[in-house]
């Protein structure tokens, strides 16, 4: 048995509920033997706060975990005794749970203040503590950091959901490689890592090319008439009917051509630039939709696993009518 107590608070921002969420918060899926919550309820955080020491949480800290409206709270039983790793792995998978929240609705939910500490279950001291401030910030669709409403219902909804897990995992491993083109890394690893980078930026222009981009590793094999291939395909995927297929492929045509814009450096056309902050918000949408469709089923997100002429023939039997998604 561990002879120390291994705890993390981390605060969360740009998010809050519209009520009060009973009893310890809901519960976060996430390492074997953690025990995570989300709370905004002020009694809980005032009594999560009060509990730890001074030596792990200086005044000012403490102030803006007291000031905090949602938390992340828990206990880290199975890790080892290095806060240093637990550090690690919690904010290596915590982006998972804020993807969590993205897939429910647009948001600029981020992690800021965390505390990782372990105490001895002996003389009830510090044996160590670890700070760090936010790794990343995440904004709205539109570039703000403004504050997004959710319900108790939504947000446990988004918690529990069976892909956050899974989506934590592959985020913590595409952290760890550093970089999203290392061969190690799986269609969606590189899409994971891709997304997290595009929800930090604020130009709308930048983060529409990196949503485009986000599609290309999804639906991709080569470069061969790729914006109309990218069109055809989420619009296929995802579209619900020879309509909604038709404004899917429009709009990733739409915003191909903004990724091409961008990414050489070149200036938009003025009718694109006065648009460019909805097709962000549109492309936010559809590729929420696209990952919600991914993780739905076990067999959608293997068919993103498969091997090129595998992954070509699925869409081209689908072109040719001969299947459905």
């Amino acid at each position: 048995m561990s002879s120390t107590d291994k705890s993390v608070l981390t605060c969360v921002v740009g998010i809050h509920c519209d009520s009060e969420i009973p009893g310890d918060g809901i519960q976060v899926p996430w390492l074997t033997g953690s025990t995570i919550y989300l709370t905004n309820r002020t009694e809980r955080i005032r009594s999560l706060v009060s509990s730890i020491p001074d030596e792990a949480l200086g005044d000012l800290l403490r102030s803006r975990f007291l000031d905090s409206r949602m938390i992340l709270c828990g206990s880290l039983e199975d890790l080892p005794d290095d806060t240093r790793l637990m550090r690690f792995l919690f904010l290596s998978l915590y982006p998972g749970l804020l993807t969590g929240l993205w897939l429910q609705k647009d948001n600029a939910a981020s992690c800021a203040d965390t505390v990782v500490y372990t105490r001895s279950q002996a003389d009830d001291t510090v044996e160590r503590a670890v700070y760090t401030g936010g790794r990343d910030v995440f904004l709205s669709a539109q570039g703000r950091a403004n504050d997004t409403a959710f319900t108790p219902a939504e947000l446990k909804s988004a918690l529990s959901s069976p892909c956050l897990v899974p989506i934590a995992i592959s985020l913590a491993k595409a952290v760890a490689m550093r970089h999203s083109s290392r061969p190690e890394l799986n269609r969606l690893e590189r899409l994971l890592q891709m997304l997290r980078h595009a929800r930090c930026t604020q130009d709308p222009g930048l983060r529409t090319a990196m949503y485009m981009v986000c599609l290309e590793i999804l639906f991709s094999t080569d470069a061969a008439e790729l914006s109309h291939k990218l069109g055809e395909r989420c619009a296929l995927f995802v579209g619900n009917g020879p309509t909604a297929r038709l404004d899917v492929y429009t709009l990733v045509k739409k915003a191909y051509g903004i990724r091409s814009k961008v990414f050489h450096g070149d200036v938009l056309k003025a009718s694109v630039s006065h648009t460019l902050g909805d097709t962000c918000v549109a492309m936010d949408a559809l590729l929420r939709s696209v990952m919600r469709k991914v993780y739905s089923h076990n067999e959608n997100a293997g068919l993103f696993l498969e091997k090129g002429d595998v992954f070509e023939d699925y869409f081209l039997r689908l072109v040719m009518g001969m299947g459905e998604v």
